[in-house]
């Protein structure tokens, strides 16, 4: 298992570099026409945690729940450009705070070039949409962000009171799906300072992550351009490190190939990684401005891409993000089967 792990890891960074001399043209042309990763749609940026490892502390931009007008022509026009997979996932914030999630899942789910649906959660307002409704949403999948059922420690990491109430909804969220037929994909993503074995010593927690679909843990956090320092964090919680630096000087991030992120106020940007207050040099403009598509395909957008490929101007944002994956990534076979491409 371990060989072939470092196998493939060689594998991968060989192709990965021979693409960034010979690029594949074919999917480059496809992915500078069509959102192939799809679009990012955060629909609020409200929380109702405050977790030490994410920027919504540190957020200035006004929090506001996106208006019905501009969510229907955002999900119009994407549906006219071709569609694809759709993600209400807020750049910082929690998508069940949206009064309207499920009329809008509902609205999204009405269209055939909406290939799939997800959102990520951290299951502490899942009792106030209901269960059963989420489930039966036209959702594809569901990821849960949580520290597992230690309750001092979620308080700890996410600085909410409201740990008994996550740990119910979750186990009612995995039960139910389970009931229903598992009409959703439900996966775990554990933010905690605990090792895997560590949160398993947990029964219950143990039990009912049999019923997920995957349990993963993050061993590595994001500084969101530096404003979380390993000191916001608790022991055993690492930054991640920066990664792939020199193919970073001429090989622009995969993020900026094939998806875009609108913010709850309409803003357009090539990139949700880091864009915490709308205002990079990823933004491309508002989208009840400009339609989707033209956005997308702008001479703004082409430029950013062909100014970080031939090494003229690197995005402000960019150079020290540690999300960072070149373009390359996309071209991976495996990176294009996994998103059907």
């Amino acid at each position: 298992m371990v060989i072939n792990k470092i196998m493939y890891r060689i594998s991968k960074s060989l192709r990965e570099i021979y693409y960034s001399y010979y690029p594949d043209k074919d999917f480059l042309t496809l992915s500078e026409n069509r959102m192939v990763w799809g679009l990012r749609v955060e629909t609020c940026n409200i929380c109702n945690a405050n977790c030490i490892f994410c920027a919504y502390q540190y957020q200035k931009r006004k929090k506001r729940i996106m208006s019905e007008e501009l969510y229907k022509k955002i999900i119009d026009d994407y549906n006219a450009m071709g569609g694809g997979p759709l993600g209400l996932v807020p750049v910082a914030g929690d998508p069940l705070i949206d009064p309207h999630i499920l009329s809008r899942l509902h609205y999204a789910r009405q269209f055939s070039n909406i290939k799939t649906l997800s959102i990520i959660t951290n299951c502490i307002n899942l009792h106030g949409v209901g269960v059963k409704n989420l489930l039966t949403s036209g959702l594809d999948s569901i990821s849960v962000s949580t520290s597992g059922f230690d309750l001092e420690l979620h308080e700890k990491i996410y600085r909410s009171k409201k740990a008994e109430t996550m740990k119910s909804n979750l186990i009612e969220l995995l039960a139910k799906n389970k009931e229903l037929g598992n009409p959703c994909e439900v996966t775990i993503g554990l933010r905690t300072c605990q090792s895997l074995k560590e949160v398993m010593n947990d029964t219950d927690f143990k039990e009912i992550s049999k019923l997920s679909n995957e349990v993963d843990i993050n061993y590595y956090y994001d500084d969101w351009a530096g404003a979380i320092t390993s000191g916001d964090l608790l022991a055993g919680m690492k930054l991640r490190p920066f990664s792939l630096l020199i193919l970073r000087r001429k090989a622009p991030c995969w993020m900026l190939y094939g998806g875009l992120a609108i913010l709850s106020d309409g803003t357009v940007a090539m990139c949700g990684c880091q864009e915490l207050e709308g205002d990079s040099d990823l933004v491309l403009g508002n989208i009840m401005d400009s339609s989707l598509e033209d956005l997308y395909k702008s001479e703004q957008a082409k430029m950013i891409r062909k100014n970080w490929l031939n090494g003229s101007r690197i995005p402000e944002i960019c150079r020290k993000c540690r999300n960072y994956n070149p373009y390359t990534f996309g071209m991976l076979k495996e990176t294009r089967v996994k998103a059907s491409v």
